[in-house]
Parts: structure tokens; C-alpha cells; sequence
């Protein structure tokens, strides 16, 4: 232990991932949890340019992992989903302490 309790709350396992690259869109997600905790996101929806709601469905998580940015602790979800018959490839992420959803582009 350091003098005052200096780097007594780091923990060397989360290591942060930086800065959050990318437009930050907040999104709803229909997200289904698995009886083990394990998170799912399944259905978005979110306003475009416009100020119209779009909704993104059938969404694929090709991985997902806990990171922290900024010291925000987040997960991260590499997904993708067909919009417009277009296979689009984005990026989700729920910031847990604010349990808010952002798509990131």
C-alpha cells in the first residue's frame, strides 16, 4: 500500500482501452439477458440526420468484450445487421454506471 492510499483502487487486470473513436449515437436496444448474465442486443432503434426513427433488427454479434474508456467502464459489441439490403458493420456500446446505449460510427 502507498503512502495516502495512492493507487490503492487500481486494479492491473482492466487496463483502459483508450479514447472512444467514432460518432456517438445514442441508441434504445432491445437487449435479451441469458441466465447467466450474458447480454445480448437483438433490436436498435435510433434518429438519423432527419430526426427520423430507424430501427436496425436481426443484429449478429460477431464478439463483445468489457473495456473502459476514459475510465468509463463499457461493453463493447462488434455487430452486424442488414439495413436498406446493405450488411452494415457497427459498433455497440452500453456504458454501464450511466446504463445507457450508443451506437458508434
Amino acid at each position: 500500500m502507498s503512502a495516502f492510499g495512492i493507487g490503492t483502487n487500481t486494479n492491473i487486470n482492466e487496463k483502459n482501452a483508450g479514447v472512444l473513436k467514432g460518432r456517438q449515437i445514442e441508441i434504445a436496444c432491445d437487449c435479451w439477458f441469458t441466465r447467466v448474465g450474458k447480454t445480448i442486443p437483438r433490436t436498435i432503434k435510433f434518429e438519423n440526420e432527419e430526426g427520423e426513427i430507424k430501427t436496425l433488427s436481426n443484429i449478429k454479434v460477431i464478439t463483445s468484450d468489457d473495456k473502459i474508456f476514459c475510465g468509463i467502464k463499457t461493453r463493447e459489441y462488434i455487430c452486424t445487421a442488414e439495413f436498406g439490403q446493405i450488411e452494415w458493420e457497427f459498433r455497440l456500446v452500453f456504458k454501464k454506471e450511466e446504463c445507457r446505449w450508443y451506437m458508434i460510427i
